[in-house]
């Protein structure tokens, strides 16, 4: 005897129908939501490399400017010999940052904050030469050199670190300035003579 296929139907095992049909549900809900993911995950990274790249050329660009101030106030006090009114006392300016609130919570949060933070230090160094334009003149052009140095080197670092963390491959330069500050910044140190 043949069945119809209502009878069929009715002789189905309706418990292995139904977990076969929620488990198909559940894995293209899973699947679906693991595709979304990735795709929001390689936007964010996108984002966030993008932001640490314009970032660490901003710093990279600030540390070239602490060392031709460093270097530009050397030759100057050099020709004149005079330490004070032919030297520099004016910190390099930092650039603004950029008003990308999103691209500051797409970098890594440590590196953001010390790059905000930085910005402070700039303004420390400052205050602290204008102190001793007043105070005491006679070491200013050091003390210049030395917080200048000391400024271009924590930007170039900053920088470096950013692209070390966001796996951008590192800075094409033409002129270490890095290694000039490092110099710099080693002459600033030693004791008189």
């Amino acid at each position: 005897m043949q069945m119809t296929w209502w009878q069929t139907i009715v002789h189905w095992n309706w418990g292995l129908v139904g977990k076969s049909a929620l488990g198909a549900g559940l894995g293209a809900t899973i699947v679906g939501g693991l595709l979304l993911f990735l795709r929001d995950h390689r936007r964010q990274r996108a984002f966030s490399t993008y932001m640490a790249l314009r970032l660490a050329e901003l710093l990279e660009a600030y540390a070239a400017k602490c060392a031709e101030a460093v270097s530009d106030d050397a030759h100057a006090r050099h020709l004149s010999g005079q330490e004070v009114v032919n030297g520099r006392t004016t910190v390099p300016e930092l650039p603004p940052y950029l008003e990308d609130h999103d691209g500051w919570h797409a970098i890594d949060a440590t590196l953001a904050g010390q790059c905000l933070s930085f910005r402070n230090k700039i303004r420390a160094s400052q205050s602290m030469i204008d102190g001793m334009i007043e105070h005491d003149r006679e070491t200013l052009g050091i003390l210049f050199r030395e917080l200048v140095a000391e400024l271009g080197l924590e930007a170039w670092q900053l920088a470096a670190d950013l692209r070390h963390r966001h796996r951008i491959e590192k800075a094409d330069v033409m002129w270490d300035c890095a290694n000039q500050l490092r110099q710099i910044l080693e002459e600033a140190r030693k004791p008189s003579e």
